[in-house]
């Protein structure tokens, strides 16, 4: 569940959800598993990965991670 202010977390959470969906469009079970990480994060990480991804791009940072 998401820890620290969660009104925010989910917030920042759906966020990243949309900019998921736009950028990459993953399936469904792919963007399942995403959502479940996702739910398992801080607000403060939420909040990180929801400027990473708007500043760099989902694409990018993936990217980065795959390497």
């Amino acid at each position: 569940m998401i820890t620290g202010d969660r009104r925010l977390g989910f917030q920042y959470r759906d966020l990243i959800i949309e900019q998921i969906k736009k950028e990459i469009n993953p399936s469904k079970e792919r963007l399942q598993k995403m959502i479940s990480i996702l739910n398992n994060a801080s607000s403060d990480e939420l909040e990180r990965t929801y400027e990473a991804f708007d500043r760099f791009g989902v694409q990018a940072i993936m990217d980065a991670v795959d390497e």
